[in-house]
C-alpha cells in the first residue's frame, strides 16, 4: 500500500511539473485625474503594461466634448461612448491602448475639444504576457436612469479582462459599488454627482462578459470594455518521468490527465512479478 501511495505521489509530482503555464491578465495600476478646460495626469505602472483602459468623464454637459485620449503621448482607440440626456446630464467616453504602450511614468491626457466644465479621467493598466487587444465586440455602454447600470460584450474567444468608467446622477460616490467579479477603482465626486470605476477581479473566461455597477435608480453613462491577449502565453515548464507502482498479480491500468488546454499522454502499466519494483517507468508528454 504504501508503494501505491509513492506511485500516486509520484504521478501527481509528474502532472504538476508537467503543466503549463498561463500568464494571465492582471491588474496594474490605476490612476485619476481631475481638470475643466484640459484633463492630464500622471499614470505610475507598477510592472511593464500591456493593456491601458482610460474613461474620459464630463459632468453638467451631455454632449461629447473629448476629441481623443493619450498614453505616454501614444494615441488611444475610442471604444465606446456614453451620455446621460436628462436630468443630471454626464458623458463618458472608453478608449484602449493595447501595443507599444510605454513603461515607466506616463502623462495620461483626454484632449478637450470644447468647454471648461468639470471633467474627471481614470487610467486602468493591466500587464500580461503579450500585446493586448479588445475581446468579442469590444465594449458596451448604458445612458440615462437606470439601477445597477451593466452591459454585455459578447462574443469572446478565450481568457479575457475587462474594466468600466461611470458617471451617476448620486450624491456620493460611495454609494455606487462594483459589480459582480469586479474590483472598485477610482471614483470623484463632483459635488451633486459622482463618477466610478472598476476592472476585473482576474481573468475571466471566454462567452459573454456582464460589467456593471450595484446602485440605486439615478442618471447614467457608463461604459465598459474588454479585452484579450493577442497571443496568449502557454509554456511547458518540464516533463519528467512518471513513476507507478502496482501490487504484483494487479491487472494493468491506463491513466490520462487533462489540465487547462492539455491531455498527457496515456501512460500504460502492466503487471509486475515483484511487489518491491516499480512496475513501468514512461516519460510524460505534454503535447
Amino acid at each position: 500500500m504504501r508503494k501505491r501511495i509513492l506511485g500516486f505521489l509520484l504521478l501527481l509530482s509528474a502532472l504538476a511539473f508537467c503543466s503549463p503555464v498561463e500568464a494571465e491578465i492582471s491588474f496594474d495600476a490605476a490612476s485619476e485625474g481631475t481638470g475643466t478646460s484640459a484633463l492630464s495626469w500622471t499614470h505610475t505602472p507598477v510592472g511593464a503594461p500591456k493593456g491601458v483602459f482610460v474613461f474620459c468623464i464630463n459632468n453638467t454637459v451631455s454632449t461629447d466634448v473629448f476629441s481623443g485620449a493619450t498614453y505616454g503621448g501614444a494615441a488611444m482607440t475610442q471604444k465606446a461612448s456614453a451620455a446621460d440626456t436628462s436630468g443630471e446630464p454626464g458623458f463618458t467616453e472608453g478608449y484602449f491602448l493595447g501595443a507599444s504602450i510605454p513603461t515607466g511614468a506616463q502623462t495620461v491626457a483626454c484632449t478637450v475639444s470644447t468647454g471648461s466644465t468639470a471633467k474627471w479621467g481614470v487610467a486602468i493598466t493591466v500587464t500580461a504576457a503579450s500585446d493586448t487587444q479588445p475581446a468579442g465586440t469590444g465594449a458596451c455602454s448604458v445612458s440615462n436612469n437606470v439601477a445597477n447600470p451593466s452591459c454585455s460584450i459578447t462574443g469572446i474567444s478565450g481568457a479575457s479582462y475587462g474594466a468600466a468608467g461611470h458617471f451617476s446622477g448620486q450624491a456620493n460616490e460611495s454609494s455606487i459599488t462594483a459589480g459582480s467579479g469586479m474590483t472598485k477603482g477610482p471614483g470623484n465626486d463632483f459635488g451633486s454627482m459622482v463618477t466610478a470605476s472598476e476592472y476585473s477581479t482576474a481573468q475571466q473566461g471566454s462567452g459573454n462578459m456582464t460589467i456593471g455597477f450595484t446602485v440605486a435608480t439615478d442618471d447614467v453613462a457608463m461604459v465598459a470594455i474588454a479585452v484579450e491577449q493577442t497571443t496568449p502565453d502557454v509554456s511547458v515548464k518540464r516533463s519528467q518521468t512518471i513513476v507507478v507502482f502496482n501490487r504484483a498479480g494487479a491487472t494493468g491500468r491506463s491513466i490520462t490527465a487533462a489540465r487547462r488546454g492539455w491531455t498527457a499522454t496515456p501512460i500504460s502499466v502492466s503487471p509486475r512479478p515483484s511487489a518491491s519494483a516499480p512496475t513501468r517507468t514512461t516519460p510524460g508528454h505534454c503535447p
